[in-house]
């Protein structure tokens, strides 16, 4: 089995989860979905151009005729464009800003789920320091104390037994707060991959902000 990981650092930037959430596979399959329809928006507004041609030709004919040059021009005829294109895009817009907000609450729901997680994350670290640096060598020297007491007459079994309680309960309270930090900390480290959030760092989405007004 690999080592004890170091629980004190999380792959993850705070002050940047903006831009590497994005990139989680659930926020990423809705900006996929938005991709797609802000595309069908824009077909349908190309859908309501008219896509006319132009077409030449040149004929070299027998001695008994003169060459013919013909020209073609294609000019489709958009019938009842107000009841058929026009309601076409403005459904593939409503959709496209359908999507488009839905990752956008995907977005900010998962990024206040995890900035919740890192400042519980952060209050486990300080609080098990705490216990670390103060709380249970305070307890051990009590233990010491009402042990030295009682050798020397001055402290009842009792009061030891009692200090040496405190003691391990101290000690456990302890190790109770460092498996919550670590439990903590693989929610939060396991989001991606390990060593992927650097691809991410520099790396924006194409998507715009809103889709409906760049089509237009």
């Amino acid at each position: 089995m690999a080592g004890k990981p170091d629980i004190e650092a999380i792959q993850l930037d705070p002050r940047a989860l903006d831009t590497q959430l994005a990139h989680h596979p659930q926020i990423a399959a809705l900006a996929k979905q938005a991709e797609i329809a802000a595309t069908e928006a824009r077909l349908a507004r190309a859908g309501k151009k008219t896509d006319w041609s132009l077409e030449m030709m040149y004929s070299q004919r027998g001695s008994a005729y003169s060459n013919m040059i013909s020209v073609n021009v294609a000019i489709p005829l958009q019938w009842d464009q107000k009841n058929r294109q026009d309601r076409e895009l403005a459904a593939k817009l409503a959709m496209a800003n359908q999507a488009e907000a839905q990752r956008e609450e995907g977005l900010r729901a998962h990024i206040g789920e995890v900035r919740a997680q890192v400042q519980e994350w952060e209050n486990g670290r300080e609080r098990r320091a705490r216990y670390e640096r103060e709380l249970a060598p305070l307890a051990g020297e009590r233990t010491r104390a009402a042990l030295a007491a009682y050798r020397g007459g001055k402290a009842s079994l009792a009061d030891v037994l009692s200090a040496r309680r405190n003691e391990i309960e101290v000690r456990m309270q302890a190790l109770q707060l460092e498996m919550e930090t670590a439990r903590l900390w693989a929610q939060i480290n396991f989001l991606f991959p390990i060593g992927t959030i650097a691809q991410h760092a520099n790396v924006t989405t194409n998507l715009p902000a809103n889709p409906a007004r760049e089509i237009k």
